[in-house]
């Protein structure tokens, strides 16, 4: 048969608490620099240094009520004891939260670069199609003005022939009409035609190369 006392749990001294939880400090300190120096980056390590830094918590918290109980001059050797243990607890606490908060800030500043690069990428995108349409109107206008101009030029040959058919009929008219002995008023009259035709001719010819500047000029 079991005795009694066999049953009931076995309560550990300060001295026996203090250590175990030393020990516990170590581990966590050990265990956040594996983290720290790449060995195991991954979501379960981060979570059992959590969970051991959460555990030696619990047990500062009792190991300071055990040390008010204790006599007046092993009290104060433990609190300073103690202490030097809150100390490394909390500097093992704040690594851990500023290595996740690294993490999560090299996490948002990556993802801000992909956006960024997405962006720029677009955007070059958008800025060569715009050249493109640009570089295609404007060869369009320029084809257009060839277009235009080698018109103009065959207007003006056209015009130039007629001016030199009107000249030559002018001359031969004249010739033939001095030698029938017309009246002079006969001869002047038709010179005269001859010279408002001429005129017309050359308005032409003119308003028609002011109007191919003007389309050159505004294309």
């Amino acid at each position: 048969s079991y005795s009694f006392c066999t049953l009931l749990p076995v309560k550990m001294s300060l001295n026996d608490k203090f250590l175990a939880a030393k020990k516990q400090v170590y581990q966590a300190n050990a265990l956040l620099d594996d983290l720290e120096m790449g060995r195991d980056e991954s979501h379960e390590m981060q979570g059992k240094i959590s969970g051991v830094v959460n555990s030696v918590a619990r047990s500062l918290q009792e190991l300071k009520a055990m040390a008010e109980v204790e006599q007046s001059g092993k009290r104060e050797v433990m609190k300073r004891r103690i202490k030097a243990l809150c100390d490394e607890h909390e500097f093992i606490s704040h690594g851990l939260d500023k290595y996740i908060t690294g993490v999560h800030k090299r996490k948002i500043a990556s993802r801000q670069r992909q956006q960024l690069m997405a962006g720029y990428e677009e955007e070059d995108h958008t800025s060569t199609t715009l050249l493109n349409d640009e570089a295609d109107s404007l060869g369009k206008t320029k084809k257009n003005i060839t277009n235009i101009m080698s018109e103009g030029t065959a207007v003006l040959n056209a015009l130039r022939s007629q001016t030199s058919q009107i000249e030559s009929m002018s001359s031969r008219m004249g010739s033939y009409l001095a030698s029938m002995n017309l009246s002079g008023s006969i001869i002047t009259t038709i010179t005269r035609t001859e010279r408002t035709d001429k005129m017309i001719v050359y308005c032409g010819m003119f308003v028609i190369l002011f109007l191919m500047l003007l389309i050159y000029w505004y294309k």
